[in-house]
C-alpha cells in the first residue's frame, strides 16, 4: 500500500494525495525542449481534483470536430503548447481557463506526470499532465463550445469500482482497451486520460478498475476524426 495507507479510495482525501506526491518529490516542473520545433509537438492537460463528499476529478467530453484526434472523447482540459507559453504548466492553466472557465494558478499545482504519447494519429505529440488541487466550491464556468461538448466532476471511487470497468473498442478497429463507463452511462474513460489518472493514484497504492473476461465490451459511437 502506498503513502497514506488508505484501504479504499472512498477514504482518500485530497490532502493525502498532495502529501503522497510531495513526499516522493514528484512536484518539480519537468524541463522540456523549448526549441520552436519541439514546442509544436508538446501539449499539456490539467488534472483538477476537488474534495466534496468524496474526491472528484474534472473531466470533459470533447466536441465532435473534424481534424481533432480527441473528437468526442473523454479528456481533461488542455491542449497544445503555444510558443508564448513559459512552460507546460502555463499551457495547462491557460487551456483550462479557455475551455471550461476554471481559473487555476501555479500555487495550486502539487505535481506533474511526465509526457506520454497519445493515439497513433498523433504519435509525434507528447502530452503531459499537471496536477492541481481546487477548492471544494470550484465549478465549471463558461465552456468553449467549439472545443468542449460537456463537463462533469467524477468521483474517484467510481473509477476504481470493478463493476464499472469495460472493454472499449475505438472506431472501426478490433483491438479493445481498458475503459470505465462513467456515471452518465454513455461516456467512457479510456486511453491517455485513463493512464494519467492511474499514474496519479499509483503513489497511494491504488489503481483504476480493469476489465476482466466477463466485463462488457463497448464500441465507440464516434469514429476517429480524419
Amino acid at each position: 500500500m502506498g503513502i497514506g495507507r488508505h484501504e479504499t479510495v472512498h477514504d482518500l482525501h485530497l490532502d493525502d494525495v498532495r502529501r503522497a506526491w510531495r513526499a516522493q518529490g514528484l512536484g518539480a516542473v519537468e524541463r522540456v525542449d523549448d526549441s520552436l520545433q519541439q514546442v509544436r509537438k508538446q501539449a499539456s492537460v490539467a488534472m483538477i481534483l476537488r474534495q466534496r463528499s468524496g474526491l472528484e476529478v474534472l473531466l470533459i467530453e470533447r466536441a465532435a470536430r473534424s481534424g481533432d484526434p480527441w473528437s468526442g472523447q473523454v479528456a481533461m482540459p488542455g491542449g497544445r503548447r503555444d510558443a508564448t507559453d513559459e512552460d507546460l504548466v502555463t499551457t495547462a492553466i491557460r487551456e483550462t481557463s479557455e475551455e471550461v472557465g476554471v481559473v487555476i494558478d501555479r500555487s495550486q499545482r502539487f505535481g506533474g506526470l511526465s509526457p506520454m504519447q497519445g493515439h497513433r494519429r498523433i504519435a509525434t505529440m507528447e502530452i503531459s499532465a499537471e496536477l492541481f488541487a481546487a477548492e471544494p466550491e470550484t465549478e465549471v464556468g463558461e465552456v468553449q463550445q467549439s472545443e468542449v461538448a460537456g463537463s462533469f466532476w467524477v468521483r474517484l471511487d467510481h473509477l476504481v469500482e470493478a463493476a464499472n470497468a469495460v472493454h472499449y473498442i475505438f472506431g472501426d478497429g478490433d483491438s479493445s482497451f481498458p475503459g470505465i463507463l462513467l456515471p452518465d452511462g454513455r461516456n467512457v474513460l479510456w486511453g491517455l486520460t485513463h493512464r494519467f489518472i492511474d499514474r496519479m493514484l499509483d503513489p497511494l497504492g491504488h489503481a483504476l478498475a480493469r476489465p476482466d473476461p466477463v466485463s462488457p465490451t463497448l464500441r465507440s459511437e464516434r469514429t476517429p476524426s480524419p
